[in-house]
């Protein structure tokens, strides 16, 4: 971290930006995952998507979700954002989120084949969160973010 810099968020709020990238992630996948497991279906699906099939299927990404919070919940409250050993976790959080990425650019080549009424525009691949987040970790596992 650079003093004084938007990145240094230490004096503001006591806390450090690998900190802030912790606590957001395991808050976002927490509520993400608490919503699939208890509903069994996601912001997007539709009545008609409510099978017990598809819920069961829901639930199951919920869990996994909630499996990710739960990481970054343990390494906050050990105090393990700085450890050697973290690097491994961030760069394996790193990677699933950039895989979570890809499949968002996934959907845009798909769009491109026959410009089905729900498709996905390059724009709101680029949007993803998940870019961020894969950055984030990426960084924090190269040892790039105290």
């Amino acid at each position: 971290q650079i003093a004084g810099s938007p990145f240094c968020l230490a004096p503001m709020v006591g806390i450090g930006l690998a900190e802030f990238l912790y606590a957001f992630h395991s808050g976002i996948e927490a509520l993400a995952g608490s919503l699939l497991v208890i509903r069994g279906r996601g912001a997007m699906d539709t009545l008609q998507e409510s099978s017990p099939r598809a819920r069961l299927y829901r639930r199951w990404h919920g869990c996994g979700l909630l499996g990710l919070s739960s990481l970054g919940l343990l390494v906050l409250l050990n105090g393990k954002v700085h450890d050697s050993s973290t690097s491994l976790i961030s760069a394996a959080l790193s990677l699933f989120h950039a895989g979570a990425t890809g499949v968002h650019f996934l959907a845009v080549a798909e769009s491109d084949v026959g410009r089905p009424k729900d498709a996905i525009s390059l724009k709101e691949a680029a949007m993803s969160p998940h870019l961020l987040l894969t950055v984030g970790f990426a960084a924090h596992a190269a040892g790039m973010m105290k």
